[in-house]
């Protein structure tokens, strides 16, 4: 990079059922990931980390944290679909990372969190199913599982989706690459 570029790191801070619509779309899709950092200051409620609409499905994808009884459960949805609902362990006021794919083509899907994969397992029910193009991509707003978050409760950056499900070597390099993007981002500024 010279000097006169630079590289911006968006870090959005979520109240209740506040949202952050991206200009970007998605193509049609066979495959995803879908990688973020995540920071939570209450879970007294559910967090939506990410949702992909299209105007007959307004969860198309959705990844995000439902809280109940002091437990957490990562989410990930397809097509409205529940593939997921596992227990992790989100301490306050840390920095997350963590990673969702889904693989049309075989059903699979798959959950890491800091870089260790956490989850593995099939959904059959939509093999061979495409995500539709040309969707509004948003992270906050209601959650489908209970009442989201009071107050200021996530804060979310570096939101990346790529067109094919990673394996697990690709997200341990892609953890350690934003760790130092965001190490840098942080002390620099």
């Amino acid at each position: 990079m010279t000097s006169d570029q630079h590289c911006n790191v968006d870090k959005f801070a979520l109240e209740h059922e506040g949202t952050v619509q991206y200009e970007q779309s998605l193509p049609k899709l066979d495959q995803f990931t879908i990688c973020n950092w995540m920071r939570f200051t209450n879970h007294s409620g559910d967090h939506v980390l990410f949702t992909y609409a299209v105007d007959d499905e307004p969860r198309e994808i959705q990844f995000w944290i439902a809280n109940a009884k002091g437990a957490s459960y990562f989410s990930l949805a397809v097509h409205g679909q529940s593939l997921f609902r596992l227990n992790y362990p989100l301490k306050m006021r840390k920095w997350h990372h963590a990673c969702a794919s889904w693989n049309g083509k075989t059903g699979e899907w798959q959950l890491w969190v800091k870089a260790e994969r956490v989850g593995r397992g099939f959904h059959n029910r939509i093999v061979g199913q495409n995500i539709k193009p040309n969707g509004i991509l948003f992270s906050g707003g209601p959650s489908i599982t209970g009442p989201v978050a009071d107050y200021l409760h996530m804060e979310i950056t570096m939101l990346q989706i790529y067109k094919i499900a990673l394996n697990t070597h690709a997200i341990s390099v892609v953890a350690i690459f934003w760790i130092f993007v965001r190490y840098f981002s942080i002390t620099l500024r």
